[in-house]
């Protein structure tokens, strides 16, 4: 079979089976390598062991390795952890107690500085601060939400912890603005830190009033509890006359709640302040 144009068999025309195409370089991927390993130290080289040794599993490698080299520390029933020193960790503890300076001082002065870093006159508020949601327009001013660890003195060694543990507690205040976040501050707490609070602050909104029996009555007792401020609050958008027919009613039935809560307790506090 011939074509009527050129002539040639049209069977074995094939235009482009044998012209070469240029290939296109491949760019030169490198595998992936590990980043260089610096010089282990005498730690880092029992961690490298040990993470040879040790297969995966639910605890991470690196804390088996340290509660290896240091002895964990165990939690007592009570939510604290027990800080008495046995063993090696006695001499220790009692070289420590003799080189450091703040250790050497005499109980009374070491406690008033305890309380100078770990105490303030205002309350721990707890939530977030949102007061200034409508002054930060025309102030200039802004919320900060950022945690901060003020209770870094207890890490510091087992006799500052055994002196500190409970001090924040049961020195401090702290001030709450429904009675939803008492009772998950109160639950989140160990037994110990709960029989320590001494004083609480509410300051209830109005729409708490109405709707906080529920939460009150599940809300656990604080044993050592001895004073308690309670202020009420309204709602700056709403105008007074919403609060003149049942403004009287809200607060008598908060107080009832709130004295309902406090006979709760096994102690004795004191009549809440409004």
């Amino acid at each position: 079979m011939y074509s009527g144009q050129h002539g040639f068999p049209l069977k074995n025309f094939a235009p482009f089976s044998s012209i070469p195409f240029a290939k296109s370089p491949q760019p030169y991927i490198m595998a992936p390598q590990p980043p260089p390993r610096r010089k282990p130290s005498s730690y880092s080289t029992k961690l490298h062991y040990a993470e040879e040794r040790i297969p995966h599993g639910r605890i991470t490698k690196r804390r088996l390795v340290k509660s290896a080299t240091k002895p964990a520390l165990s939690r007592l029933k009570t939510g604290l952890f027990g800080v008495e020193p046995q063993g090696s960790v006695l001499r220790v503890s009692q070289n420590s107690s003799l080189k450091s300076p703040l250790l050497r001082l005499p109980a009374e002065i070491r406690n008033a500085i305890f309380k100078y870093a770990l105490t303030r006159n205002s309350p721990f508020r707890v939530g977030k601060a949102t007061d200034l949601r409508l002054e930060s327009r025309f102030l200039g001013g802004s919320v900060s939400n950022k945690k901060r660890d003020c209770l870094s003195l207890l890490s510091v060694c087992r006799q500052t912890y055994a002196e500190t543990a409970l001090l924040p507690f049961r020195a401090n205040s702290f001030s709450f603005g429904s009675s939803h976040l008492l009772r998950g501050w109160i639950h989140a707490q160990p037994v110990a830190h709960r029989k320590a609070v001494a004083n609480l602050e509410l300051k209830l909104h109005y729409l708490d009033w109405r709707v906080s029996s529920h939460s009150w009555n599940k809300c656990p007792a604080l044993e050592g509890l001895q004073q308690v401020d309670v202020h009420f609050t309204r709602d700056r958008f709403l105008p007074l006359s919403y609060y003149a027919n049942c403004s009287d009613e809200a607060k008598m039935l908060c107080e009832q709640n709130v004295h309902r809560w406090l006979r709760s307790s096994t102690a004795q506090p004191q009549n809440p302040k409004s």
